[in-house]
C-alpha cells in the first residue's frame, strides 16, 4: 500500500550496501509508465545493470546466455 515505507526500507538497504561496496542494481515500477509496469522486466534489468557493474559478471552472464542458446 502507499504510504507504508516501502520506499524507505528500500532506500535504506540500498545506502548499506553501498557502505559494504556490494554489487548491487536496481529497478523502477510504476502504474503510470507503460515500460516499469511489466513486473517481467526486473529480472533483465537488474541482469543488464549487474553485467555494467561487474565484468566478471557481465562475462559470466554472456557465456550462460550463450550457451543456453546452443
Amino acid at each position: 500500500m502507499a504510504g507504508t515505507g516501502k520506499s524507505t526500507i528500500a532506500d535504506t538497504l540500498y545506502q548499506m550496501a553501498l557502505l559494504r561496496q556490494l554489487l548491487l542494481a536496481e529497478f523502477f515500477c510504476s502504474r503510470d509508465y507503460e515500460g516499469t509496469r511489466d513486473v517481467c522486466r526486473i529480472f533483465t534489468t537488474l541482469a543488464y545493470r549487474l553485467a555494467h557493474k561487474s565484468k566478471t559478471y557481465g562475462e559470466t552472464l554472456a557465456k550462460f546466455l550463450k550457451d543456453k542458446s546452443s
